[in-house]
């Protein structure tokens, strides 16, 4: 997001920039109002202008506080090369190094978290760090030394320095975007992640982060597709090379002791791209079953978020997981694709249901110790339970002694007055079970696949784990 241009000290090539994140203008603008290509904010002209006064006024402040007095800056190619470098190694170098370290610190935290790429904006992060318009005052200052720079070590530094301020300012606008809800959130935030890439490109060691940077490039573009409603073959053409690249920098990141704990961020993005496999499956295949796809979509990711603000302490952060939201995607796009007719679920009653509600199965084998004296033996059981998968909607389910409401009770539902045959069982060995599920193994073993197509279904609002 540089703005400046050659290679002599000083501010007198900086164009018009945005007051909110500190890009230029592409240059060439005319009207009241300008419209920034980076973030989105308008402003008007005067501003704009107000803005760049300012701006030109700091860099000037860090040359006349940096540069030895007496130094005349004008025409630096022209100063003698020995006195450039003891300018810039005495007086510049400490400026550039500590507000460069400062920033490259930012921007490794920013990317130790991830970037989570979806279609609406949900899971995110609050904002954090400085305001970009404070990097790009840093980069200007970057480039307005540029000219004092005579051996390979300064410009490396320089190199360095504009490349970190460039792309931790890109960064910092993607996170002010990542969760506002304006139209063209998609676009800028690839637009602002190819930003960053193309500047970590110049820094030779950091080049696993430029691929990874491309690879969330292409989700958001991925995710931009799918809301306009482009060809799911489009989608797909984005996403598969989005996975390859994240799998290509995980892999490059893992093996450096510098970024490996950069990671575990990578898995989130990785698996925020399956999610978008899944919805994508979802927008195929079930565009004759109400509600609409993308409405569907929305309303369950809201459900989603809804759980992960609401729930009781403790619950909050697995409603948020990634994983979790990977496992219940891709489960609701089979179910959205047998609804349509394309294939088939396990169901208790196939066809013919008002409603289907998706449960789990859960084994729970057990062991216990019946008969008296000679007669006492023990004794393995096979039990199994079944738990609605839309428990989530009941919060007082995730709370203390909240369970009984989600599931049977196996070992109370006969009651505590136990039949004589039960009490002669007990004393003599011969019980089988002291569980009383009725005739739910009866049901479960009645389950079959079969086609629900038109059949109204919820879609699983939890996991098997």
């Amino acid at each position: 997001m540089s703005g400046g241009s050659g290679a002599a000290v000083g501010v007198t090539a900086v164009r018009l920039r945005c007051g909110s994140c500190g890009a230029p203008y592409p240059g060439g603008e005319t009207g009241e109002i300008l419209t920034c290509g980076y973030c989105g904010a308008s402003q008007r002209m005067v501003d704009a202008r107000q803005f760049l006064d300012h701006f030109r006024a700091q860099v000037t402040s860090f040359l006349h506080q940096a540069i030895p007095a007496g130094l005349d800056l004008t025409g630096s190619t022209n100063v003698d090369p020995v006195a450039r470098l003891a300018a810039f190694t005495a007086s510049v170098r400490p400026h550039l190094v500590a507000e460069s370290e400062q920033y490259r610190f930012g921007l490794f935290h920013l990317l130790s978290t991830p970037f989570v790429i979806l279609p609406f904006p949900s899971v995110g992060r609050a904002p954090a760090g400085p305001n970009p318009t404070a990097v790009s005052v840093f980069a200007e200052k970057v480039h307005a030394v540029s000219g004092l720079a005579v051996d390979d070590a300064s410009r490396d530094l320089l190199r360095r320095a504009s490349g970190v301020a460039a792309a931790y300012q890109s960064l910092l606008v993607a996170v002010g975007i990542e969760r506002t809800p304006r139209p063209e959130r998609l676009h800028l935030l690839a637009q602002n992640l190819t930003a960053s890439a193309d500047a970590i490109d110049g820094i030779g060691p950091w080049a696993p982060l430029a691929v990874r940077l491309r690879g969330l490039a292409a989700q958001a573009r991925a995710a931009d597709t799918l809301l306009g409603g482009g060809r799911p073959d489009d989608i797909r053409s984005l996403l598969d090379p989005a996975a390859a690249r994240l799998a290509e920098a995980r892999a490059a990141l893992a093996a450096a002791p510098e970024f490996g704990y950069m990671v575990a961020a990578v898995d989130q993005e990785a698996a925020a791209g399956r999610i978008l496999g899944s919805m994508t499956a979802i927008v195929e295949r079930s565009a004759s079953v109400p509600p609409h796809p993308l409405a569907f979509l929305q309303r369950l990711e809201g459900i989603l978020d809804g759980f992960a603000s609401r729930s009781p302490a403790g619950w909050g952060g697995a409603w948020m997981s990634l994983r979790m939201r990977e496992e219940i995607f891709a489960r609701a796009a089979v179910l959205r694709s047998a609804q349509a007719g394309y294939g088939t679920v396990r169901a208790v009653a196939p066809t013919g249901a008002p409603l289907l509600v998706p449960c789990w199965v859960v084994e729970l084998p057990y062991t216990f110790e019946t008969g008296l004296l000679w007669g006492k033996r023990g004794k393995e059981v096979p039990e199994r339970l079944l738990v609605p998968a839309t428990f989530p909607t009941d919060p007082s389910t995730l709370g203390p002694g909240g369970a009984s409401r989600a599931i049977t009770d196996v070992f109370r539902a006969g009651g505590p007055s136990p039949a004589i045959g039960q009490l002669y069982g007990r004393i003599s060995g011969r019980e089988r079970t002291i569980t009383h599920s009725g005739t739910l193994g009866q049901l479960l073993d009645s389950t079959a696949e079969g086609s629900i197509a038109g059949q109204a279904a919820l879609p699983p609002l939890s996991t098997g784990s």
